[in-house]
């Protein structure tokens, strides 16, 4: 070959090789993916601080709940999408009486300890919930049903009466019984292990700090290498906590910490202008109502209640007030319930319809800027009397709690209801003082407040005029033989078909007698950071519920070829 002839074949060579490497660039770049890898870590702020981290105590504080909700696993568990699925539970049967469940536990499920979660550990947990020396917030749910162990990976538990939201109850954590049986009852809050837990969920206990009066700073979790279900991505979990949202919020801005589990309304617009977090919003059964107080003598007319629902405009409060912290809520039932009817209308936002009603009614037109009077027939002129008294004004007092979200709300309902002729003194109290100053006693006219509901609700606990009184949440003392027997029958349904049809008879026959006018649904906001790939829960139960699809979040990312 000759001399040109070889850099003729060389530089043929060398252009099929460039070629050939170029053609193999643009399929990997064509074909090149990102996948979630395992590292990385989050600082996060809550409200509080830890107490008890054991899910027999947990509910009743939320620093206590968040933490338990990545710590432990239940044999059910939440998810926005699906509802109610298996967790530690392989397998759950209902008998044809609907009284007896055997639930299958996961072979492969373990605790962070290493140990196999067993039937064992199962019965215990729900033998201490009912166990009135461990004073448990969630014995009333266990009191009525028997828990027994099959063998080593099945229990069965029967009931006395058929309960269609059971397995809903099963989201408890289970706890190890070879680490808890040996300590009493009586002992169980002063154990080390409610601050050092051993779980079977996606996180483990690592480390806290204590300050130098003693209380929790800082509290980590790492992953569980344990864990039965989808691996966690993020190495590791930093909670500090604050007192206040306000001090969290300012953690947030000071880059003291990534992310605040919880934002309070007032503080959305700060945090939606910081670049270096996602605020997410998640539906949760927390409804804010306007409810009415029979006891006086004027709210006991339907026609004066009737005419303040129509006058408030929902769609107002919500978009004008709110804006995207709220959906308009018409009825007592909440989106994300199997008993939602999206197409409910309620009390639609009639305010001349209104004024004719009062009018009909005998209630005195409001002249200019005056409010409507009581009443257009004076009362008689006694000989005594100098003068016929004054016919008193058509006006309530409006009670809530002092916190901007409500305060705005309650400005633009005292605007809506002037318009009306009906005037509104709005009177403010804290939150802390609602319950035993304000409800408890009755001492409100108009009660602006928010409650929760559940995502498949049993209204019973609001509405049946059982629970009115200590202990009850029968905000106004309601009183309907007609709704107690739908709540009664709904509780008893064979069916969700049936208790659901039941529920929506119940809110339409509650919403026409006019107890309280429903407003908004409030919306959850949380801020993470945006290193953190995360898909926000469509739908919350309660605030912890946010971490519920936390083994989908990560930071670190790996490229493959797909």
């Amino acid at each position: 070959m000759t001399i040109p002839e070889k850099k003729l074949f060389a530089g043929s060579l060398l252009l099929v090789v460039l070629s050939v490497v170029f053609l193999a660039g643009v399929y990997i770049l064509a074909h090149r993916i990102e996948l979630p890898a395992i590292g990385g870590e989050n600082t996060e702020a809550l409200i509080g601080t830890p107490r008890l981290i054991n899910p027999l105590y947990a509910s009743t504080n939320d620093a206590d709940a968040d933490l338990a909700s990545l710590i432990y696993s239940g044999l059910i568990k939440w998810d926005s999408e699906k509802g109610y699925i298996n967790d530690l539970a392989d397998s759950v049967v209902l008998s044809e009486d609907q009284l007896s469940y055997t639930i299958r536990i996961k072979q492969n499920a373990k605790f962070s300890d290493g140990e196999r979660v067993q039937a064992r550990d199962v019965v215990f947990t729900y033998s201490a919930l009912q166990d009135p020396n461990y004073r448990s917030p969630l014995s009333g749910d266990f009191r009525q049903i028997k828990v027994e162990q099959v063998d080593d990976q099945t229990v069965l538990f029967t009931l006395k009466e058929a309960d269609l939201l059971f397995t809903n109850k099963l989201t408890i954590g289970i706890l190890p019984e070879n680490l808890w049986s040996d300590i009493l009852a009586q002992n169980v809050p002063l154990a080390s292990l409610n601050l050092q837990p051993i779980g079977s969920g996606p996180y483990a206990f690592q480390e806290f700090t204590k300050d130098k009066k003693g209380s929790i700073r800082s509290y980590t979790l790492k992953r569980n290498t344990h864990y039965y279900g989808t691996e966690p991505k993020i190495e590791r979990i930093i909670f500090k906590f604050y007192s206040d949202e306000q001090s969290a919020t300012q953690a947030l801005t000071n880059k003291n910490v990534e992310g605040v589990g919880y934002i309070a309304f007032e503080h959305r617009g700060v945090v939606e202008n910081n670049h270096g977090v996602d605020l997410s919003y998640s539906p949760i059964p927390r409804g804010t109502a306007l409810f009415f107080n029979q006891q006086n003598t004027l709210l006991k007319n339907s026609t004066i209640r009737l005419a303040i629902a129509q006058a408030i405009d929902k769609n107002k409060i919500v978009s004008e007030t709110l804006g995207t912290h709220a959906t308009v809520l018409n009825g007592p039932i909440f989106s994300g319930s199997s008993a939602f009817d999206p197409t409910f209308a309620g009390i639609a936002f009639e305010p001349a319809a209104a004024a004719s009603a009062l009018d009909a009614a005998g209630f005195q037109k409001p002249v200019g800027a005056t409010l409507r009077k009581v009443s257009n027939k004076a009362p008689a002129k006694k000989e005594s009397d100098a003068e016929t008294p004054e016919i008193p004004d058509l006006t309530f007092t409006l009670t809530t709690v002092s916190s901007e979200e409500f305060l705005r709300v309650a400005e633009e309902i005292k605007n809506e209801l002037d318009l009306l002729g009906i005037g509104i003194t709005i009177k403010t109290v804290d939150a802390n003082q609602l319950m035993n100053e304000v409800i408890a006693t009755q001492d409100f006219e108009l009660l602006l407040t928010a409650n929760y509901g559940a995502t498949n609700p049993d209204p019973y606990f609001f509405w049946h005029s059982s629970q009115i009184g200590k202990g009850g949440f029968n905000v106004v003392h309601y009183q309907n033989t007609a709704i107690d027997k739908l709540l009664v029958d709904a509780r008893a349904a064979k069916t969700q078909a049936d208790k659901d049809t039941l529920t929506r008879q119940f809110q339409s026959l509650l919403v026409k007698e006019v107890p309280a006018v429903f407003l908004y649904q409030s919306m959850y906001a949380f801020a993470e950071p945006k290193k953190i790939h995360l898909n926000p829960p469509s739908q919350l139960r309660i605030p912890s519920d946010r971490f519920a699809n936390i083994t989908d979040w990560y930071i670190k990312t790996k490229q493959t070829l797909k």
